[in-house]
């Protein structure tokens, strides 16, 4: 081939093919899931209980409650996170989200709220009336545990 480049075939192993695929059809799974309960969002979600730090995720939804997409708004430290609500309505706002469901996680594991955690979810809940987008939920995920704002209790996933 003059002056242009060959392109050697190269063989993927059968183990890195079933990973790729794996991870593409489990993204795929996500993708059309349905956010209608805590434990649909808490196993979308499920990454954040490995953390060390507290991460505050902002899950963005059309109106049959499907994610379009997810944005980690803010990363803060071991006991605490500052998420601001233009920073969580930017990308549902850019988006066409319809509502949101608030997201972050307890590294302790213990997802009980604390009076920052009431204080925020009211704000963003403010925030999203005027905005027109509503906020679903906010959801704290612990070790096989979370709590649900909407539903005012604790539950154990397993």
């Amino acid at each position: 081939m003059k002056g242009g480049y060959k392109m050697k075939k190269r063989k993927i192993s059968k183990e890195v093919r079933e990973q790729v695929l794996e991870e593409y059809f489990e993204n795929l799974k996500k993708e059309n899931q349905r956010m209608t309960s805590g434990l649909n969002v808490y196993n979308y979600c499920e990454d954040l209980i490995h953390s060390d730090q507290e991460v505050v995720r902002v899950l963005i939804l059309d109106s049959k409650l499907k994610v379009i997409t997810h944005a980690d708004v803010s990363i803060g430290t071991a006991n605490a996170s500052i998420a601001h609500p233009r920073d969580i309505f930017k990308k549902a706002i850019i988006n066409n989200g319809v509502s949101i469901i608030l997201v972050h996680n307890h590294p302790s594991g213990n997802p009980t709220p604390s009076n920052q955690d009431y204080d925020l979810t009211e704000t963003v809940k403010k925030s999203g009336e005027i905005l027109d987008i509503k906020m679903l939920d906010h959801i704290i995920i612990g070790k096989n545990k979370f709590f649900s704002f909407a539903s005012r209790q604790q539950k154990n996933v397993l």
